[in-house]
């Protein structure tokens, strides 16, 4: 009897510790599958980045090709193998040409087996070239002006002989454009060196009174644009409307490039540095400044971006 109790005991010794052993190894495959997984978020994130690095890379170098007026569709690098993600990649560059905007858009495509990125970045210059009759001119309103002209001010309308810049607002849909940004949008972020852009059915935009417009970028709608009362704009800003601009009274905008193919009102108290072009006639408050500011038909460049 003692010795059998004995048996007993010593197989429950064992089975403890084979149950032990048994949880102890499943910990450690666990930890082990644990480790793995973190591995190879880590691969995943170091390939990220490396794409990341050889995309903006080979953009720059296609837009000094650009520049120099060399094809930047010849200009291809060897498949390249990443590590640790042992992840081989091949390369193609293009540029994407929209003579109705004036814009080209540079593409830089990577690839492996399984996936494609493709970066991006939006050349604009402003509607119908830098170098059209209109912008001779601090103020061109082909159907003329109502209120008074600041002093200095070269102004034109359509008996110059010719017409404002023509552009088609849809064609803007082109470039990699975001969705014109909300109030809070612009109040958390701010413009983010990109193009925006509002179709007809989403009506005309408008921003709050007192906005604050930080950042460059380029707003187009089709169906108008306002800014409201006291709105500031601090950076390079266009404004592109497939109707009219209305500007509220005491906005100030430091560098702004404006063009409407109708109408646009200019309130009280208003301050621009910039240039302003529109197809119908320009109507002006008390008060109102003008500077020409030439860098404003300086080409915009964005920002890179992923799609």
């Amino acid at each position: 009897m003692g010795k059998l109790y004995k048996n007993d005991r010593k197989g429950a010794v064992a089975l403890a510790v084979l149950l032990a052993a048994t949880v102890m190894l499943t910990a450690v495959s666990g930890l082990l599958l644990l480790i793995e997984a973190e591995n190879e978020a880590q691969r995943a994130d170091i390939t990220k980045k490396q794409i990341t690095a050889l995309a903006e890379g080979l953009m720059q170098a296609s837009i000094e090709r650009a520049k120099q007026g060399l094809p930047v569709e010849s200009y291809n690098v060897p498949n390249l193998k990443l590590f640790p993600g042992r992840v081989t990649v091949s390369t193609h560059h293009a540029i994407l040409e929209y003579p109705a905007i004036n814009a080209r858009r540079l593409q830089v495509s990577i690839t492996d087996k399984t996936e494609e990125w493709c970066l991006y970045q939006d050349l604009l210059n402003p509607p119908g070239g830098r170098g059209h009759e209109a912008y001779s001119n601090t103020l061109y309103a082909r159907n003329g002006v109502l209120g008074d002209v600041p002093a200095g001010i070269v102004f034109a309308d359509g008996s110059a002989g010719y017409t404002e810049p023509d552009f088609e607002v849809n064609d803007y849909r082109r470039c990699g454009c975001m969705v014109l940004p909300s109030q809070t949008e612009l109040n958390d972020y701010g413009l983010q060196r990109r193009v925006y852009f509002n179709t007809l059915a989403g009506g005309a935009y408008t921003t709050s009174d007192n906005a604050l417009i930080k950042g460059e970028g380029v707003l187009v709608d089709e169906s108008g644009i306002t800014l409201g009362r006291g709105c500031r704009a601090t950076d390079s800003l266009w404004l592109i409307s497939g109707s009219s601009i209305i500007i509220e009274d005491d906005v100030q905008l430091d560098k702004a490039l404006i063009l409407a193919k109708k109408n646009i009102s200019i309130g009280n108290n208003v301050r621009i540095n910039g240039i302003i072009i529109c197809g119908g006639r320009i109507t002006i408050g008390n008060d109102f400044f003008l500077n020409r500011l030439e860098e404003v038909l300086t080409p915009f460049t964005s920002v890179c971006y992923f799609i």
